[in-house]
């Protein structure tokens, strides 16, 4: 292909790198082609349909983020300075994503806590990105080669590795960013061919990018790539130029250092040689993984650093000869942008240094696979579409090959979205990939408590306890479980073991106090309550749970006040304003009671008892009317509910008097 490269000029006076030979259909226009790719993809992910929340980010992203549940413009403030303000130091979820944050703000406001809403927006995302991919090919490889370059647009959109940032709500941000990536690309390579005159868009595109996911910081990276490709030589002066796009990088590049720090996880255990053995595996991995995605998993735990597989030992070889291949096609400019483009944007998720639990991520690969698809088309082209007599007697079997390799990528892509349904699903299916893995078992017990299938959590933990002992994670769910059973001996013994492990952590002193206060032993549970906020000042649970010691000793101001530092230091967090509606019941603060239900039935609409609790506090204020629409709403769900039915027949009663 390299050989074949068109001797017309561009408006700039640049070689063009595209190819003379049509591979379209005579007379189909391009937009079929476009609707073919967009039709399979659908299909490829419709198990979306299905998907809900699942326990893992889901809740830092949407269900529990309180910042995208309202849209005011206190929220976008602090979605903006969160992470980069002396005020707001930690970010939401970890990280610096303004942009993603306000999209699921839109999603809310929209459609409130449906997940479906979320996956379709994703998807819809996806879609787009898959035109604007179809469109930088096109600019590449030239019109002429619609049906080739719609190959690559489906090899993007339907590859089972991508299943990950589509299906996933809490990856919103990664087909957010990519498409102001792929806009910024498309119109840079427009600039350097004549057809757009600013650069300024490619700026816009780029801090979009940035706002989306920090991932983007690569960007500049690309366009030097691009610079190489599109000009058949290397120009440092030009890329001087770029010195804006680089320090946009650095900026956003320390601020994400500075919010992940507690991300980057502890390989103290594991030695020098062994952190290049996984930063290796996992550059061979996605490659494979690409030709052939098998083994697809949502996690990949680390291996025990004595029992580090085969095939991550010799992966520093595989790597080796990578680079070496490489080499040998150094002359070739397709293959150089395919790998370099590929190598820039999964250089920064490799596992030299760990940032996470899993050892690989599917995730990482929906930009990076994009250098991977340039070299599969021009291969495509030489050895498939390519009007050489020497190789027509294997165009049909390749073809073939083709058509089966493509509807592989889609039967796994549709069954890879199943898993996305739930979180029971979720980590069961990691757990059939990988049996051992404990941060699956404490994945699938977590599941399993919010639930309330507490039998079922009890196995999982004490799995992931008997394979390692000495977490303390797997300890203070075991208990958590042991209390919900009334098994508060058993309870008493993982929390304290808990505490042996970490002396210092608020959760273990705060559910010891909750055992305390279950066994009615209070004096102990206020001890324990102040102990969890001596640790951490700010601890949500802490606060929670003094309000409720607090409104069992009949202290209703006092208990107000701790919730109202609950929901101070955790405004996400449903429970604390449904608790703070009933202490004002208690102490005939109506109207702050109807306020604090109306508040929670913004984020859980379908519970009876806030409903319930609203008509008692529209009784009280003599609100006659809304009273009975609030009860009403409870009686839907539970309609044989006593309590329910005699406030609405007192309600009634109260009407028929007025």
């Amino acid at each position: 292909m390299s050989k074949k490269k068109s001797s017309q000029k561009n408006k700039k006076g640049k070689t063009n790198n595209s190819v003379a030979t049509s591979t379209g259909i005579s007379g189909t226009p391009d937009w079929i082609y476009i609707l073919g790719v967009l039709l399979i993809t659908v299909i490829s992910f419709l198990p979306v349909k299905d998907a809900g929340f699942v326990n893992w980010d889901d809740q830092e992203y949407v269900t529990e983020n309180p910042y995208i549940q309202d849209v005011n413009a206190s929220n976008i403030t602090t979605i903006f300075l969160s992470g980069i303000h002396p005020d707001y130091p930690d970010g939401i979820a970890s990280n610096y994503h303004p942009f993603t944050f306000l999209t699921l703000m839109a999603n809310f406001a929209m459609t409130g806590m449906d997940a479906s809403s979320y996956h379709w927006t994703n998807l819809f995302f996806h879609l787009l990105n898959t035109i604007l991919l179809w469109q930088f090919l096109r600019l590449l490889f030239g019109k002429k080669h619609v049906l080739l370059i719609s190959i690559g647009a489906l090899i993007f959109a339907i590859h089972p590795m991508h299943v990950e940032s589509v299906a996933w709500i809490s990856e919103r941000k990664d087909v957010l960013f990519a498409m102001f990536y792929l806009l910024g690309l498309n119109h840079y390579v427009r600039h350097k061919q004549g057809a757009a005159g600013s650069m300024i868009p490619v700026y816009l595109y780029f801090i979009g990018s940035l706002l989306s996911k920090p991932s983007a910081v690569v960007f500049p990276l690309i366009l030097v790539l691009l610079d190489y490709f599109l000009d058949d030589s290397f120009d440092l002066m030009k890329q001087v130029k770029k010195a804006p796009f680089f320090i946009l990088s650095v900026i956003f590049g320390l601020i994400t250092i500075s919010i992940q720090t507690e991300a980057v996880g502890d390989l103290s255990k594991y030695s020098f040689i062994q952190k290049i053995m996984f930063g290796s595996y996992g550059s061979v991995y996605y490659v494979l993984n690409y030709l052939v995605p098998s083994k697809l998993a949502t996690f990949h735990p680390y291996p025990g650093a004595e029992t580090i597989p085969w095939f991550i030992s010799m992966a520093p070889l595989a790597l080796l000869v990578l680079i070496a291949a490489v080499f040998i096609a150094r002359k070739n400019k397709w293959v150089i942008l395919g790998i370099g483009f590929y190598f820039a944007n999964i250089l920064l998720t490799l596992q030299f240094i760990q940032v996470g639990p899993s050892l690989v991520s599917d995730r990482y690969t929906y930009v990076s696979y994009i250098g991977l698809i340039v070299i599969t088309l021009h291969l495509l082209h030489r050895y498939i579409f390519a009007e050489d007599a020497r190789l027509a007697s294997l165009k049909i079997p390749l073809l073939c090959g083709l058509g089966l390799w493509l509807a592989y990528f889609s039967v796994k892509s549709y069954q890879q979205t199943q898993t996305w349904e739930n979180g029971q699903v979720l980590w069961s299916t990691v757990l059939k990939k990988f049996p051992g893995s404990t941060f699956a078992l404490r994945g699938r017990g977590s599941y399993h408590m919010r639930e309330q299938q507490f039998e079922q959590a009890l196995i999982d933990f004490q799995a992931a306890d008997q394979l390692q002992d000495d977490h303390y994670d797997t300890k203070l769910k075991l208990g958590l479980v042991h209390r919900n059973l009334k098994s508060y001996d058993k309870a008493l013994s993982y929390l304290n073991e808990a505490l042996e492990i970490d002396p210092d952590d608020s959760d273990a002193y705060n559910n010891r106090g909750n055992v305390y206060f279950n066994l009615k032993q209070f004096d102990k549970a206020l001890e324990d309550y102040r102990m969890s906020l001596e640790k951490d000042p700010e601890y949500i649970e802490g606060h929670a749970n003094m309000g409720a010691y607090h409104f069992t000793m009949k202290d209703y101001t006092k208990s107000a006040e701790s919730y109202t530092q609950a929901i101070k230091y955790g405004p996400g967090k449903a429970s604390s304003y449904l608790n703070r509606s009933v202490t004002y019941l208690y102490s005939k603060d109506y109207a702050e009671s109807l306020a604090d239900v109306d508040r929670y039935l913004r984020m859980k609409p379908e519970d009876p008892n806030a409903h319930y609790y609203g008509a008692l506090a529209l009784e009280n204020l003599k609100r006659y009317p809304e009273a009975k629409t609030y009860v009403e709403r409870a009686l839907r769900y539970r309609p044989t509910d006593k309590n329910y039915n005699d406030t609405q027949q007192r309600i009634l009663n109260s009407m028929s008097q007025k």
